[in-house]
Order: C-alpha cells, then structure tokens, then sequence
C-alpha cells in the first residue's frame, strides 16, 4: 500500500460513538470537491488523543480550569508544526445561518479566543517568525455548520427519506421535500436533529451519495467552511500529491 500523502488530525465536539468517523466522511467530501482526482485511501485521518476528546467534547474546551487544556494547546501545536498534518475541527454553531452577523456564534469565537490563540502563543514560544506561524495557523480549519452538523447531513434528502421511518404523523417527506427545493432552509433550521423522525442515528448513511455540489451552490455554512480549505495552497498540494503515484519500477521508461 502507499505511503499516505498527508495527515488530517479529526476533532470534534459531538462525543458519540461514531462522530469522528462521520466527521472523516463529510471531510472526504469535501477533499473530492475541491478535487475530484483526490484518492482519498493515500490520506491518513487521525483521532484526537484521549486528552483531547475529552477537553473537546461538548465545548469543555470553553471551560478556563479544565485539566487538559494546555495539554490541548501544545498537542495541536505539535501536529501543525509536523510536516503535511492538517487539522479540522468540527463545532456547531448552535444558531441560524441567517443570525450569524447579528449573533455570531459563540462557539465559533471561542475556538479562536480559547483554543488557537493560545496554540498561537505556544508557536510563539517556539521563537518561530511571525509569518511562519501565520502558515502554520491555516492549516487549523474550524468546521461550523449552523445550526448544527445534521443541518448539512439532512441535505442528503433522498436518503434521509429512504430512512424515514414514515408514520402515520410524520412530517418527514414535507420538510425534505422543501430542504431539497430551497437547500439554503435547512441552516436557518433551529435544533435540525429535532425535527425528523431519523434523529442523529444514520449520520454515517446520510453521507452515501452526498450531494456535496448542490449544498455548495446554496451559499451557505458549508460553502463557508471550504473557502479556508480553497485558500490553502499547502492543502491543494497534498490533495494533488494522493494522484500523483511513482512509476512501477519494472515498467519502461516513459
């Protein structure tokens, strides 16, 4: 098997059994939008370590006396420094899409206030140049959908209603009917995981055939979640680098 091309350390706040594996589908997602050449069998995806599931989980992060947090500034830290590791990290929101100037998200400004200022400062304290941190800081990508992830995982409406378990009273086909006509509804929607019958128990299954294009033309919080990711070059590179396989040594020259 091939070397992998590079690593992506896989964070999240969701504590549930399967979060990280689902967080690593949605970011293979979008690795294959960015570039549909992406092999991504040649990309390493890695769990936090136990320390910082922990301090993640749930936000506990925005706690100032958890026991881990420095643990978790110098971890991060050292996977930015490690030559092609990138970092994403997944948060919700936990507001409407269309809220998001007048309320910004707290959660999102406390992964910059609480998390990677401080990895800033540990980077600091490396004696690194300020634009060398500056390098190393975009390889740190927040993944926010709003209201929360299933807000983009419920986009896969012909799945969702595949699963739908479709009651007598359940209001599952009108609402995807209407997400799937309007794909910018579902992130204005208020606690999304509420609102089918599916809950959050086919997270993984929602990924299968994902209509990543569609939800990526509404404009939304997914759209706004890859621009960091196109305005990475280092990123761009290591895509490029899971297609760009070395010859078999026993073939001819080209």
């Amino acid at each position: 098997m091939s070397e992998p091309a590079f690593s992506v350390l896989v964070l999240t706040e969701d504590g549930s059994p399967r979060a990280l594996e689902t967080i690593e589908l949605l970011v293979k997602k979008m690795f294959r939008h960015l570039d549909p050449r992406c092999d991504n069998h040649r990309i390493r995806f890695e769990p936090g370590n136990d320390q910082a599931r922990e301090v993640l989980t749930a936000n506990q992060f925005k706690n100032p006396r958890h026991r881990y947090l420095r643990l978790l500034y110098g971890y991060i830290a050292t996977q930015l420094v490690l030559p092609d590791r990138f970092v994403f990290h997944h948060v919700d929101a936990d507001r409407r899409w269309s809220d998001r100037k007048r309320k910004p998200s707290e959660n999102a400004a406390a992964v910059e206030r609480d998390i990677l200022a401080h990895v800033r400062l540990r980077l600091q304290g490396e004696k690194l140049p300020d634009a060398e941190i500056d390098r190393l800081m975009t390889r740190y990508f927040s993944i926010v959908p709003y209201w929360e992830l299933e807000a983009w995982l419920y986009q896969n409406t012909d799945r969702a209603l595949q699963l739908c378990r479709h009651a007598a009273d359940c209001q599952c086909p009108e609402l995807l009917a209407a997400w799937r006509a309007d794909r910018s509804l579902l992130d204005d929607v208020a606690h999304p995981s509420d609102q089918l019958c599916l809950g959050k128990r086919h997270n993984d299954a929602l990924l299968e055939g994902f209509p990543t294009a569609d939800v990526i033309a509404a404009n939304t919080s997914l759209a706004a979640a890859l621009e960091p990711l196109l305005a990475c070059d280092a990123l761009l590179r290591a895509i490029e680098r899971t297609y760009e396989y070395l010859p078999d040594p026993g073939s001819p020259p080209a």
